[in-house]
């Protein structure tokens, strides 16, 4: 799957060499002799061909040349980090604004690993197809490693992408080099048969290869290349330029990003780092700032450089109503977004690592939050008992436990609401609700300890028959539970709300000194049973749950874990005091359920021209349906089948002083991940040339008929409609 990733990505790289029809105009970075050498030969050539190997005046600084075999230097100060990003030369030099970076610790290992012949051979043509379409571009096969070897690519080495800018967007490819020399020829000779004219430059030992849309970079053991969408002249390769310096504040060394690195020492196979204040700030600048006016300047200044007259002068008329509507936008939003950014700013980065072993996908991320800040004190510790456990005897299809400051909550959206001009709003929604119950939301929240949990049990035996969504849900063990800081006022609000409910809507059950219960009929199908026992409220959509929920709170069955993997239970048991959750995707498989079939009109009766048309056109719309309908069952069956390939998936999530640590693993049981992603890649491929063969062979020719025969009724109704 990554190695298909990044050949879709090279071959996106080459699609846009493909729309680039000359090179940048000179920004005035390049020397003389280049800017005339590259007017005298617009092709690509070798740069070395006449260009001084010396750094000129005008290039940036030479890199630091290195051995042949000596390894790129580690990035500094945040080791240890993900295994992934070592060797990987953009993890070190990416500035400190850089969107985000994902780095492969070795593309061949890692098609090893994920299995990525047996999901060649499960794709089947469609695979053989984008096998031969990127070999015809790339002229080598990099489904082979043999074919990496040969266009000059190390298949064992490092690879990556970083987006060095969201908008307009500004990404950048990175590879380990296996033979320069070879991998320049393979750029200037694809260039050449795609008719792409690419300028060189060079400075000390990088080569770059430079056009309108795309740089490449390409040194002794390592390259990139970067493109983008709407450059200015000579954008591109003044970036991957900046790419071959460490910038003076990086984004590996960024506050927030280097904690985070420092806590996730993992990421054998795949890693990434998500600069989410980055991304925050340029959604804001997008939302805030002159957007409008700011995309189409930089339109303008490119159609400009290209001497694009016609262009220029559509875009300028374009300019002075964007002004206008960035103006009277920004003026209504800026003080509202001055307070949500205050709130972002307490969000830092994101870093991820990924090992996939024989069966399971197991990925740790660690995430900087300023645990002191509002949208910080939300996120809160476990410190009661798991109070779902005692209401299966065997592990559910899916459970869910986390814990959150209720009072943090309300005072969050309290203020949100406040500076986005909500707060009239929440406060008359507060003065019904204390008019009603005698409790506004703030209290409601102190009545609450935090603690929240839902699971679910799905028995495909009380599942046959199931034809409306409601009624599925009705047969679905369900369990849900709040912790509650002071039951007594939970069941006085409770009364309280049953007092004033329809009459006949709302029952109450138990003595008021014990576990008491109350019943909601939504519909004839559904019901919600709520109760409260031992500082717990509980919600089912069944009786036999919400009575072993209320005898046993506080309680845990002995079989709840007894048939998880190891991994999934240590992240169950609580230890951690955090978020935990766990879901066998198999289960999902009887949810899936066939629709109602459609309702079709008959034709009139009579014995007319055309009512015998009617008659004909209503006999092809059952015909269609019924076609449509058994497909429809035969996906659903593929779909069970499918879901249940994928085994289990399980998750927990830790509070700590520096933010959240967290797990998430797909567990695929006795098969191996490389025969699930076969499997899953199979079914997708048959149900595909299914739905394809159904329309090709017996939809299409049946609504071509019916097309047929609504064109001679029209014709018809037209004739008799005549004076």
């Amino acid at each position: 799957m990554a190695a298909r990733l990044v050949l879709t990505l090279t071959l996106a790289a080459l699609a846009g060499l493909a729309c680039t029809d000359r090179p940048e105009p000179s920004t005035g970075a390049e020397p003389p002799a280049t800017q005339a050498s590259s007017a005298a030969e617009p092709t690509a050539r070798p740069a070395s061909s006449t260009e001084p190997k010396a750094a000129k005046p005008a290039d940036p600084p030479a890199a630091e040349p290195r051995a042949a075999d000596e390894p790129p230097p580690a990035p500094p100060g945040f080791m240890p980090a993900p295994p992934a990003f070592d060797g990987l030369p953009l993890t070190a030099r990416l500035p400190a604004d850089a969107s985000g970076l994902v780095a492969l610790a070795s593309p061949a290992d890692l098609a090893r690993r994920i299995g990525l012949d047996g999901l060649m051979a499960a794709l089947g043509p469609e695979a053989e197809q984008l096998r031969a379409e990127l070999k015809g571009r790339l002229g080598h096969d990099l489904f082979d490693v043999a074919g990496w070897r040969a266009a000059g690519l190390d298949p064992d080495g490092p690879a990556g992408v970083a987006v060095l800018r969201l908008e307009p967007a500004l990404v950048a490819f990175a590879v380990t080099v296996k033979d320069a020399a070879a991998l320049r020829s393979t750029v200037i000779a694809r260039a050449a048969a795609l008719g792409v004219e690419l300028a060189p430059s060079q400075a000390g030992e990088l080569h770059f290869l430079y056009g309108a849309r795309l740089t490449f970079a390409i040194g002794p053991r390592e390259a990139w290349l970067v493109l983008g969408d709407r450059l200015e002249p000579g954008e591109t390769l003044h970036h991957a330029r900046a790419l071959a310096q460490r910038p003076p504040s990086t984004l590996v060394a960024r506050q927030g990003v280097a904690p985070v690195l420092v806590r996730l020492n993992y990421g054998r196979d795949v890693a990434a780092i998500v600069n989410l204040p980055a991304i925050i700030d340029a959604a804001l600048r997008a939302r805030l700032g002159p957007a409008r006016q700011t995309r189409i300047e930089r339109q303008l200044r490119g159609a400009e450089a290209l001497g694009e007259t016609a262009e220029a002068e559509a875009l300028r008329a374009r300019l002075d109503k964007a002004r206008a509507e960035d103006f009277k936008r920004g003026a209504g939003t800026l003080a509202a977004g001055m307070v949500v950014r205050s709130y972002l700013s307490a969000f830092g980065g994101l870093a991820l690592g990924v090992n996939i072993d024989e069966a399971a996908v197991q990925l740790r991320f660690a995430h900087h939050l300023d645990r002191a800040s509002p949208v910080g004190r939300i996120f809160a510790s476990r410190t009661g008992p798991l109070a779902l456990r005692a209401a299966f005897a065997r592990a559910p299809a899916g459970l869910a436990e986390l814990n959150v400051d209720p009072v943090a909550l309300y005072d969050l959206v309290r203020a949100v609401a406040t500076a986005l001009g909500g707060g009239r709003e929440l406060g008359e929604a507060n003065a019904v609700l204390r008019a009603a119950t005698g409790h506004d939301l703030a209290a409601v929240a102190g009545l609450l300890a935090g603690d929240v949990g839902a699971a679910a049990e799905i028995d495909p035996a009380r599942l046959d028959g199931v034809q409306r969504p409601d009624e599925l849900l009705s047969r679905v063990r369900f369990a849900g539970h709040l912790g509650l800081q002071d039951p007594a006022g939970a069941i006085a609000l409770l009364d309280r709300i049953t007092a004033i409910a329809e009459r006949g809507l709302v029952a109450i059950e138990g003595p008021a000194d014990g576990p008491r219960r109350w019943r909601l009929g939504l519909n004839p199908a559904l019901t919600l049973w709520i109760a409260v026992a031992d500082h717990q409220l509980f919600l089912s959509l069944d009786e036999a749950t919400s009575t072993r929920l209320a005898a046993q709170a506080g309680g845990q069955s002995a079989g709840f874990v007894a048939d998880l993997q190891p991994p999934v239970q240590a992240m169950l048991d609580g230890r951690d005091g955090g978020w935990s959750g766990w879901l066998d995707i198999g289960a999902l498989g009887p949810l899936m359920m066939d629709a109602h079939p459609a309702v079709l009109r008959e034709a009139p009766d009579g014995d007319g021209p055309a009512s015998k048309l009617m008659a004909r056109i209503a006999a092809l719309d059952r015909q269609i349906a019924d076609h449509r309908r058994a497909h429809r069952e035969t996906a659903i069956t593929r779909g069970r089948a499918m879901l249940g390939r994928l085994g289990r998936a399980a998750t927990s999530v830790r509070p700590v002083s520096g933010g959240l640590d967290g797990r998430l693993g797909l567990y695929v049981g006795a098969k191996s991940v490389p025969d699930a992603v076969a499997a899953v890649a199979g079914e997708v491929r048959e149900a595909d040339a299914r739905f394809e063969k159904l329309w090709t062979e017996t939809l299409d020719p049946l609504y071509e008929k019916r097309r047929a025969l609504q064109a001679e009724l029209q014709a018809l109704e037209q004739e008799g409609a005549r004076p």
